[in-house]
């Protein structure tokens, strides 16, 4: 909880019964006086707690970083990381607003605090992260497993992947497939893609995994109309590597496939890096189509995404109704504009009728998952 007195507590605050949250704010090294810089932690002090409940914890750490421990569901934590956000920026000196970041890590499974406040500063210390707060969930204790299994299969040739279809709601007419990763535990259970692509992402394996799947994909191209697209993930890892970015043109175009048959799809949380932005340019000159993946489900900068050649918008099923309940909101007025001018936006983890009937309440008539069409196994072991 705060204290009242003034100081800031230096006790750890105590996470509690899930969802919890950890939001980190850091202000940046800089050149100015240490006395200045010491007059703004305790101003940034004053506006953090002008916008924390009672029961939120508050430090601050060695390094002049604060943390804020609360209990937040996804949802209430955007809400509070942009309201976080704009009153730092309006309330900061001038000086110090761009050096200002706002992290807010969501627990999940076996995640502790400090492993939350670690994740947090890694998250601002990523070279794709813009401007805006940043919102991630928290690695688990369960991740190491993972990350050897990705190890393990990594080692051996071949990769298994899965080809979901993305369907037209209202017709039923297929515009293509997205190929996805597919890694299995021990146990035979299917790991969600999102899941172990963030866990590669952390270990430094998702270049080696974007590879391998778009080579399964491609290995499974002939099965695929020619009309139909092809759309695959790719990680800002392979989008800040011009060697990567090489290959996967060149492993396209030898594919003899007209090139707006493939779609790119890049991370929302790498739009506005200069590196990202040169390469998705590339990519779309090359005339594949550039999706934004998972756009609407976390903080991200707008602004940054309408400079880029964005012909597609895949927004996560938990994405919809934020957007649906913002309709009248700034933010929902800019997303609404971005749906009416993309050329493809899809819907996506529709397991359910309520979550496509939610779909074209938005406008958004392309969709994958359960509920549409079932998906089908490819690669190495198909």
């Amino acid at each position: 909880m705060v204290d009242t007195a003034g100081a800031m507590t230096t006790a750890p605050p105590t996470i509690g019964a899930m969802p919890g949250a950890v939001a980190l704010i850091s202000l940046r090294r800089s050149d100015q006086d240490p006395i200045t810089v010491s007059e703004t932690i305790e101003h940034l002090d004053e506006v953090v707690r002008s916008l924390l409940r009672e029961d939120d914890g508050l430090r601050r750490l060695p390094s002049g970083d604060i943390v804020i421990s609360t209990e937040l569901t996804e949802h209430q934590a955007e809400r509070f990381a942009r309201r976080l956000a704009e009153a730092l920026r309006r309330l900061a000196p001038s000086w110090a607003r761009d050096r200002i970041g706002v992290a807010i890590v969501l627990s999940g499974p076996g995640s502790d605090h400090d492993t939350m406040i670690r994740e947090a500063h890694r998250a601002l210390a990523d070279p794709t992260t813009t401007g805006a707060p940043v919102l991630v969930d928290a690695p688990d204790r369960r991740d190491g497993d993972i990350a050897h299994l990705i190890t393990g299969r990594l080692q051996r040739p071949g990769f298994d992947a899965t080809a979901e279809p993305i369907d037209d709601l209202v017709t039923g007419h297929r515009l293509g497939l997205q190929v996805l990763p597919l890694l299995r535990s021990p146990n035979g259970a299917e790991l969600p893609a999102w899941r172990f692509a963030q866990v590669a992402q952390r270990e430094g394996l998702a270049v080696d995994i974007d590879h391998r799947t778009r080579r399964a994909a491609l290995s499974a191209l002939a099965d695929i109309p020619t009309h139909q697209v092809m759309a695959f993930n790719v990680s800002s890892d392979s989008l800040r590597s011009p060697v990567a970015v090489a290959r996967i043109c060149r492993d396209l175009a030898t594919t003899g496939r007209a090139a707006d048959r493939f779609a790119i799809e890049i991370p929302e949380t790498a739009a506005g890096h200069p590196m990202v932005m040169r390469s998705v340019r590339r990519l779309a000159q090359a005339g594949h189509q550039i999706w934004l993946d998972d756009f609407g489900r976390r903080v991200g900068s707008i602004a940054a995404l309408t400079s880029m050649p964005i012909t597609g918008l895949k927004l996560h099923h938990r994405a919809l109704e934020h957007i649906a309940n913002r309709r009248d909101e700034p933010f929902g007025r800019q997303v609404a504009k971005l749906i009416a001018t993309a050329d493809h936006v899809v819907a996506t983890g529709l397991h359910s009728a309520r979550r496509i009937d939610l779909a074209a309440d938005l406008a958004i008539h392309l969709g994958q998952g359960r509920a549409v069409a079932a998906g089908r196994r490819l690669g190495a072991g198909a």
